[in-house]
């Protein structure tokens, strides 16, 4: 019976280990379309890529990859409240205050 104590704080570290993987961006369609258009009529460099950098939703953009913010152009507050990386002709939206990448735009 003893081990039965430990399974209620088993199941809290599987959830708390899965929320990052949780996180996504609160837009819409059209939004995440404005988004991505105008990062690739942009043309933005391809970031740093530091060894055995991936883009994993929920986790933590390194700090030595540069954030880049939407250019004056995008004026759509929820659209603003993220960064981004390009890679590969993805954007990839980073949450400013947590840099947790939150969504891949294709």
């Amino acid at each position: 019976m003893r081990h039965c104590s430990f399974v209620p704080l088993i199941a809290a570290g599987f959830v708390a280990a899965a929320a990052p993987a949780l996180a996504q961006a609160q837009l819409t369609d059209d939004q995440r379309r404005a988004a991505y258009g105008a990062i690739i009529r942009q043309r933005t460099p391809e970031p740093h890529r530091p060894p055995g950098f991936n883009i994993i939703l929920g986790s933590e953009l390194p700090s030595s990859v540069y954030l880049n913010r939407f250019p004056p152009t995008v004026t759509d507050p929820a659209i603003r409240r993220y960064g981004y990386v390009a890679v590969n002709n993805m954007v990839v939206l980073i949450d400013l205050e947590t840099r947790r990448m939150v969504e891949v735009l294709r």
